[in-house]
């Protein structure tokens, strides 16, 4: 697990190290469900305070975004993960919660309405009278309102990721990830593994009832009550608008990595893998189903209430890509390190036969500097055959 070419890597002379990190992080995310909607998000940028401990080639860390827990409980984010970093094998455990703080970057409602102005604009100011403004432009300026953002979605994602470095004697990674080695001269090396994701992505459907109470009330004198309620119910009456979909993804992977020493105890280390993934979908609309019934007996029971739509659910699996790159830029002298990190991960979902389509994009990059202590039995022995030497 450990063996390496003297040449090319020098083992770590201690057994423990403690960093300290600040990571920020971004997730974004499109829906399409054809018969519906088809939705563009983006989550609020996350400021999170970490601590990760690492013992050889073993590391954990939690990750903490204080602001939105001290704030807003229900909006926290937080992110648990372990790893392994020896010479031939790594391994990846994650948690991962992003609390409901994403805005809607695109909207398009199917069918959809020219209202014809800008109703969050007063009449007669400009910005008001805009012949193109839609129905699905209103839900969207609505929904990003201070009163209603932060309530649209909340995701959860679990994951464990096996890689095997073939390369493994004369290429590092932990040298680039967990700081229990050095890489002394240039190398790469092939990487191939196994993962498993499991994602879970839950729509607040307050959103909808929310937006659709302010577009009435704003609505009321230009549109009218009854013709909206037409019009809405139009949209929606066999909308299959998925408000909890669940992602499980079996991945095969392969790719590459590289660590490119540009000076003594420097470090860029950089690595990229594609993976083919069995990936099961299911979802329902159970939560839209319950909203609507909700808002009917807001509004009480009128000739215009809105269309409960029938409760719909699907699942279906496919093969599909998803894809992982990994940036570090380090400075390690074997007692100090620090440096700069970074990570993309994208995840695909497309499937004909069922009518929702999916991307995700999740990006992270962190600050970190630590410590070690602990002298490995590694370097006592060393020291002890040069001192009789």
């Amino acid at each position: 697990m450990t063996e390496v070419d003297s040449a090319y890597v020098e083992k770590s002379h201690y057994d423990w190290s403690v960093m300290l990190k600040n990571k920020i992080s971004r997730e974004y995310i499109s829906i399409d469900n054809a018969d519906a909607v088809s939705i563009d998000m983006q989550s609020h940028t996350s400021n999170k305070g970490g601590i990760n401990v690492g013992w050889r080639f073993i590391s954990g860390g939690i990750s903490y975004d204080f602001n939105y827990q001290i704030t807003d409980p229900d909006r926290k984010k937080e992110e648990l993960g372990v790893s392994i970093f020896s010479q031939k094998f790594n391994a990846d455990l994650v948690y991962r919660r992003t609390g409901g703080d994403y805005s809607i970057t695109k909207m398009k409602m199917h069918p959809d309405y020219p209202l014809g102005y800008n109703p969050t604009f007063e009449p007669g100011t400009p910005g008001y009278d805009d012949p193109n403004y839609s129905l699905s432009d209103a839900f969207k300026d609505l929904s990003n309102s201070e009163d209603i953002s932060g309530s649209l979605i909340k995701t959860t994602t679990v994951g464990a990721n096996l890689y095997y470095v073939f390369n493994n004697k004369r290429f590092s990674y932990p040298a680039a990830w967990s700081k229990s080695a050095r890489q002394k001269i240039s190398a790469g090396s092939p990487l191939a593994g196994v993962g498993y994701t499991h994602q879970k992505i839950e729509s607040s459907m307050y959103l909808f009832s929310m937006a659709t109470a302010l577009m009435l009330m704003m609505s009321e004198d230009d549109l009218g009550l009854a013709e909206y309620f037409d019009k809405y119910n139009e949209t929606m009456k066999h909308s299959t608008l998925c408000t909890c979909m669940r992602f499980d993804d079996y991945t095969l992977w392969g790719g590459y990595a590289y660590n490119w020493v540009p000076a003594r105890n420097f470090l860029v280390g950089a690595s990229a893998t594609l993976g083919v993934g069995v990936k099961h979908l299911s979802g329902n609309n159970d939560s839209f189903h319950e909203t609507i019934k909700q808002l009917n007996e807001e509004f009480g029971e009128e000739p215009s209430a809105f269309t409960v739509p029938e409760l719909y659910g699907y699942s279906g699996t496919i093969v599909d890509i998803d894809a992982v790159g990994r940036l570090s830029l380090m400075w390690n002298n074997d007692r100090l390190f620090g440096g700069a990190r970074g990570s993309i991960n994208y995840y695909r979902y497309r499937n004909g036969s069922l009518p929702i389509k999916s991307d995700k994009l999740y990006w992270s990059a962190e600050l970190c500097f630590g410590f070690k202590f602990g002298e490995s039995k590694y370097w006592k022995q060393k020291k002890a055959a040069m001192g009789k030497m």
